[in-house]
């Protein structure tokens, strides 16, 4: 594998003259995207009827107030960007307003994601809601929870290997279906036959998430693979989903493909961002089709000035209050059904045989056609998303 700098050095080279449809043309501007099929490529899209999830949004259920004590230990900031970027405190609101105690710790490391657990536990919680740091520190703090009689519900993802009974999270493998279907349907909108894509997964070996969604991409892709209606040139793996290990990843598969790509399939914002930047050295800014997903400030822009081709929204608040429904409802002796929760198997890829109970909630295709519909849910506001970009806003009716 090449270095960085070794990548970035070949990068005038491998975008500004063979990114999409390489000419002999050796002038200063970079030749346009070009899929395979001869039409040029934008990444502005505005699919009219995106992939939609077959998961439901829970229903409204009023629980009404309970007495417990519940600990919430969600770290500072997790790989996958959010809208909002404070889980602790949406979800901790969400368990005030049913009247519930919370304690809440953000740790950043796993010492202290241990410690504050088992101090919580000691204070007496009957329900912990936890995002682990690192697998290990959470399979031991769900292993002293169990021996404490503390229900645990696993926040997001899954602590592999753990003894949690529970997990809120959003449909992994449904968004990865979503990314790569709208992928495929952006790309159809302009004409592009065997489109050239390379998929950017966010940590197959360290996160099940990012399993489950390569999984969903996979269903969608392989069979267009197989019957000579896309390529797949090159897959590669972003650590953690983690967005500064993005442009060297990619700089490194761009390279290996060739320079030559439609399409990039991005496990989150935070990574297509990072493909934005690198394809913006080589002039192909808003020539290749790119996901997302999380639907924060900076992807819906990306979106809104056709450099993103789609993000998947992700509604913080909506996990929030599931995981808060959940932690009530276990409380009060109540099952998670008459919390308006419907709860599915979800095996534990480390624990051959383990299943706990899943919510799962749906994430929402968002391209051109429909980023309205962020900003109307209340996730991001007009001001915080058309800043310094008011035409393209308004352009896609946002004013």
């Amino acid at each position: 594998m090449r270095t960085l700098s070794a990548s970035l050095s070949l990068l005038g080279v491998v975008v500004a003259l063979s990114l999409q449809g390489c000419s002999s043309d050796t002038g200063d501007d970079p030749t346009p995207p070009r899929s395979s099929g001869g039409g040029a490529i934008t990444a502005a899209c505005a699919v009219a009827a995106p992939f939609s999830s077959p998961t439901a949004t829970p229903p409204t259920v009023d629980l009404g107030t309970v007495r417990g004590k519940v600990g919430v230990l969600l770290p500072k900031a997790t790989g996958l960007a959010r809208p909002s970027g404070a889980d602790a405190r949406l979800v901790a609101k969400a368990l005030e307003t049913h009247g519930v105690t919370v304690e809440v710790a953000t740790p950043a490391d796993p010492a202290a994601f241990r410690s504050r657990a088992q101090r919580m536990i000691d204070d007496g919680v009957t329900v912990l809601i936890v995002d682990a740091v690192g697998n290990a520190a959470g399979v031991a703090v769900e292993a002293a929870a169990a021996r404490a009689g503390v229900d645990v519900i696993d926040y997001d993802r899954l602590t592999q290997g753990g003894s949690a009974q529970y997990l809120v999270s959003f449909d992994e493998e449904s968004i990865g279906r979503m990314q790569a279907q709208t992928l495929v349907d952006c790309l159809a909108q302009q004409g592009a036959s065997d489109p050239r894509i390379i998929v950017l997964d966010g940590g197959t070996d360290v996160d099940n998430g990012a399993v489950l969604l390569d999984k969903g991409v996979h269903e969608v892709l392989d069979p267009l693979v197989a019957a000579g209606r896309a390529r797949i040139e090159e897959e590669a793996t972003v650590k953690g989903w983690r967005a500064a290990n993005a442009a060297p990843t990619f700089v490194v598969a761009l390279d290996a493909a060739g320079g030559q790509v439609d399409g990039v399939i991005a496990a989150s914002d935070g990574i297509a961002d990072a493909v934005l930047g690198v394809l913006a050295r080589g002039g192909g800014n808003g020539r290749v089709a790119v996901t997302g997903q999380g639907s924060g400030a900076q992807g819906l822009r990306h979106v809104v000035t056709g450099q993103q081709s789609m993000t998947v929204f992700v509604d913080p608040r909506a996990e929030a209050e599931a995981a808060a429904r959940l932690a009530v409802a276990l409380i009060a002796g109540r099952s998670p059904s008459a919390a308006g929760l419907r709860l599915s198997p979800y095996a534990d890829p480390r624990s051959p045989g383990r299943t706990v109970e899943a919510v799962q909630l749906p994430g929402q295709v968002i391209t051109r056609a429909n980023v309205q519909d962020v900003v109307h849910s209340g996730a991001v506001s007009v001001a915080e998303l058309c800043t310094g970009i008011t035409e393209p806003c308004a352009a896609v009716g946002l004013r």
